[in-house]
């Protein structure tokens, strides 16, 4: 016969009572950040100004905990979970949706036994609620008959343990766990190498695309060279075209100096000898432009074909690790394949074990 639903809160407090201190959420804080941010965790140690909590953090590579301090300062509120919970119970109805609140509550913060409680009177209310079924096997509970029991604790009693979604014998168990680890060790091998060669291979398209860039400026170099040879030759012939003026108008004023009846050169043979000069001058310039110019654009030309040596020398000893990897990795594909049959065959000899549904 069902209990009355009336004396499922004080069958839920009684039970919180009979947990170990550990298990009650004893010490267990809820820290509210004046930034928003809401800390769960184990109260370790505070004062005046700050407020240390022990937390668990998850990561890739498992769960660390770290005692961390906050700031009075940054805080809003500092909730004992032990107490608040209590009042939660306290206050909750013994109505199926105020036990799954409850329950629900106690999930957010980590309060895995005493949501367990709430979730389990919840289910004796009503047996068939998907709600409360749901949450007690996210906990980590089965139905045995007319219980809800940990599967942990069930099966470590029937000698049984959880591996791959299944149920096995643990002698089962361990011959695949064993198995299974030569299967991974040779996936992450393969993994590590074909990474490896996945960045070489991509270090040479870089290296070539490099290359091909280096060429292109290698043409345009030539091109720019070429041009600026064409404006030289033409450059040096005005440079002679205008000494040869300079000089004629510096022989025209020297033969007029030279006459007893002048008065020297005449102002236009003046004006002509300066056009010539800075016609020279200019002209000169514009030579020296444009060799400086050849000079740079051939040092830029031995610069890129330094750096083209290295590039080569850079693929050619990639592509020795790459043709090296790839028959690695061809061996690593084939001992993948091997351990994975060698696991598919042991799992094949064990029989999961189907655990007891309500």
């Amino acid at each position: 016969m069902r209990p009355p639903h009336q004396l499922l809160l004080a069958l839920a407090l009684i039970a919180v009572q009979a947990l170990p201190a550990s298990e009650q959420g004893s010490g267990r804080v809820e820290v509210r950040l004046l930034s928003g941010e809401t800390v769960l965790g184990l109260l370790v140690g505070e004062d005046a100004q700050s407020v240390t909590v022990r937390r668990s953090m998850r990561s890739r590579s498992g769960t660390a905990t770290a005692d961390i301090p906050y700031q009075r300062s940054d805080i809003d509120e500092v909730l004992d979970l032990n107490q608040a919970y209590r009042e939660q119970a306290a206050q909750a109805g013994t109505s199926l949706t105020a036990q799954l609140a409850v329950a629900h509550w106690c999930v957010e913060r980590e309060l895995t036994d005493q949501a367990a409680i709430h979730a389990i009177a919840a289910m004796t209310i009503d047996r068939g609620n998907e709600e409360g079924r749901g949450l007690l096997g996210k906990l980590g509970y089965i139905q045995v008959g007319m219980k809800w029991v940990k599967e942990d604790d069930y099966l470590d009693s029937h000698g049984l343990a959880r591996y791959l979604d299944k149920i096995y014998t643990i002698a089962d168990r361990q011959r695949i766990v064993t198995v299974h680890a030569s299967q991974v060790a040779a996936e992450a091998l393969l993994s590590d190498k074909q990474q490896l060669l996945d960045r070489i291979q991509a270090g040479i398209a870089l290296d070539q695309k490099s290359l091909a860039a280096d060429k292109k400026k290698s043409d345009d170099l030539d091109a720019d060279i070429k041009d600026r040879t064409t404006k030289l030759t033409a450059a040096q012939k005005t440079v002679d075209d205008d000494q040869k003026k300079l000089d004629a108008a510096n022989k025209a004023a020297a033969a007029r100096t030279s006459n007893r009846r002048s008065m020297g050169p005449s102002e236009t043979q003046i004006q002509a000898q300066k056009q010539a000069q800075q016609d020279l001058t200019d002209a000169k310039a514009a030579l020296a432009d444009l060799q400086a110019g050849i000079d740079k654009d051939k040092a830029s030309k031995a610069e890129l074909t330094t750096h083209d040596k290295h590039l080569s020398d850079e693929i050619d000893g990639q592509t020795k690790q790459a043709t090296t990897l790839t028959a690695e990795v061809a061996a690593a594909t084939d001992e993948v394949a091997k351990t994975r049959k060698a696991t598919d065959e042991v799992i094949s000899h064990a029989t999961p074990v189907s655990l007891p549904t309500g």
